[in-house]
């Protein structure tokens, strides 16, 4: 279910809002680019300077960024309809 936007996880391996947003891209077949930030240190501060915040998960969705796991606000920022 590609709608063509980029998707970028930025998570850490004991997070378990990350673990949940993986889930769900997984579930509704959308791609991403995960980011370990504890791993990737030039992607941490990307991240930073992106939100302002040090927490995970950071969703950027195309130019968008998205900080914790919302599904209705990954919806409307992904573009997807609503579920009925």
């Amino acid at each position: 279910m590609t709608n063509g936007k980029p998707v970028t996880i930025y998570t850490t391996h004991a997070c378990k809002w990350c673990r949940v947003a993986k889930a769900y891209m997984k579930d509704n077949d959308i791609d991403y680019t995960e980011v370990d930030i504890i791993r990737d240190t030039e992607a941490r501060r990307q991240m930073v300077l992106m939100t302002g915040q040090y927490g995970v998960p950071v969703l950027k969705i195309g130019p968008r960024a998205m900080v914790g796991w919302d599904e209705k606000e990954f919806r409307r920022l992904y573009e997807l309809k609503p579920k009925r």
